[in-house]
C-alpha cells in the first residue's frame, strides 16, 4: 500500500483517500490554507496517482504545483504539501491492502493476495485480513480480535504497527480475473478425494463459472478433517450455524500437531487459495474465541471414499 510519513504519524492509504478540510475526507487537514476537498490519490494502473481537485492554494508535489485535475505518479522519496501545514514523504508504494511496520528500524511488511502474515511466511505468528464486511481481523497464534489501525503487537522480541487502509480497499483495482469468473470464497465449492491409504488428497476448486484442481499439499489434510466435519453435521442434521464446529484442542490431538504446526497448516492452506486466485481467502476457515473452536468457512463441500 501507499504509506506517507506526516511528521511521526503514518498512514496508509485506500484504493482512493480524498484529502482535505471537510469532516468528509478520508485525511482531514485543520488548515486554513487547505480547501474542503483538496486533493485525491488514488490507485490506478498499477500506480498511484495524486490529483489536484481544483484547490485554492495549490498541491504540491516535490515543491512542483500540480495543475488542476492533472495527476503525476507518487513515487518513494517523494514530497507531498498541501497548504502550508500538511507536509507527507512518500515511504512506500505497494498496491492497497494492509501493511506492518516494525519498531526499530522501520521495516515494512506487506500483505500478498491479501493476507498480511507477520512476522513473514515462515513464521506466520500473526495474520491481518479482511472480513465479508471491511472489518478488519488480526489472528494472534490463532486468537481473532478485531484489527485497529495503528495497533501495536509484540511478536517475541519484535514489535509491530499495524497500517491499516484509509479509505476503500478495492475502488480502481484491476482485477486478476475475470469479474464474471472470479470465484469468492463465501461462492465455492470444495470436492475432497482422499486416496486409499490416505496419504495424499486431491481437491477441486468449484465456483460459478469455474473449476480448478489444487496442488496436493500436507497443509490439505487440516481442510480435510474440517470438511469431513461439516459434511457429517449436515448429515446429521446439525444447523447451518452449528455445523461443522470443532475444538481447536481435540482437532490437534486427532492429528498429532502441536498448535505452531496447526496454525502453519491453516495459514499455509489460506496462502495457496489466495494464490489460485479466491477472493477472501483468509475466511477459509472460522474461529470462536471464547470458545476455541473452529471450522471451514466453505459450507459446499463433498468428501468422496478414499479410492
Amino acid at each position: 500500500m501507499a504509506v506517507l510519513l506526516v511528521q511521526e504519524r503514518l498512514i496508509a492509504l485506500g484504493a482512493r483517500t480524498l484529502f482535505g478540510r471537510t469532516a468528509l475526507c478520508n485525511v482531514c487537514v485543520d488548515d486554513r490554507q487547505v480547501s474542503g476537498e483538496h486533493a485525491s490519490i488514488r490507485w490506478s494502473e498499477g500506480a498511484w496517482q495524486v490529483r489536484d481537485l481544483g484547490s485554492r492554494n495549490g498541491t504540491f508535489l516535490d515543491d512542483v504545483q500540480l495543475e488542476p485535475g492533472m495527476s503525476r505518479v507518487l513515487t518513494v522519496g517523494a514530497t507531498l504539501r498541501l497548504g502550508a501545514q500538511f507536509v507527507a514523504r512518500v515511504l512506500d508504494v505497494g498496491p492497497p491492502g494492509p501493511s506492518a511496520s516494525r519498531e526499530g528500524d522501520a521495516r515494512l511488511a506487506h500483505a500478498m493476495d491479501g493476507l498480511l502474515v507477520l512476522p513473514g511466511a515462515e513464521d506466520p505468528r500473526a495474520l491481518v485480513f479482511e472480513e465479508a464486511g471491511g472489518a478488519w481481523t488480526i489472528e494472534i497464534d490463532g486468537d481473532p480480535t478485531p484489527a485497529q489501525d495503528g495497533q501495536t503487537i509484540a511478536l517475541g522480541a519484535e514489535t509491530w504497527r499495524i497500517l491499516l487502509p484509509i479509505g476503500p480497499r478495492t475502488e480502481g483495482v484491476p482485477p486478476t480475473w475475470d469479474v464474471a469468473a472470479k470465484p469468492q470464497i463465501e461462492s465455492l465449492a470444495l470436492t475432497f478425494r482422499p486416496s486409499a491409504d490416505e496419504e495424499q488428497v486431491d481437491i477441486l476448486l468449484g465456483w460459478p463459472g469455474g473449476l480448478a484442481p489444487l496442488s496436493p499439499r500436507t497443509h490439505q489434510f487440516v481442510m480435510l478433517q474440517l470438511a469431513r466435519a461439516r459434511q457429517q453435521d449436515h448429515d446429521a442434521g446439525v444447523s447451518r450455524g452449528e455445523a461443522g464446529w470443532r475444538y481447536t484442542d481435540e482437532l490437534q490431538r486427532a492429528m498429532r500437531l502441536e498448535p505452531a504446526t496447526l496454525n502453519l497448516y491453516l495459514f499455509r492452506a489460506r496462502e495457496q487459495l489466495a494464490q489460485a486466485g479466491v477472493d477472501g481467502a483468509a475466511r477459509l476457515f472460522e474461529r470462536r474465541r471464547l470458545s476455541g473452536q473452529i471450522r471451514l468457512g466453505v459450507e459446499k463441500v463433498t468428501v468422496l471414499p478414499p479410492g
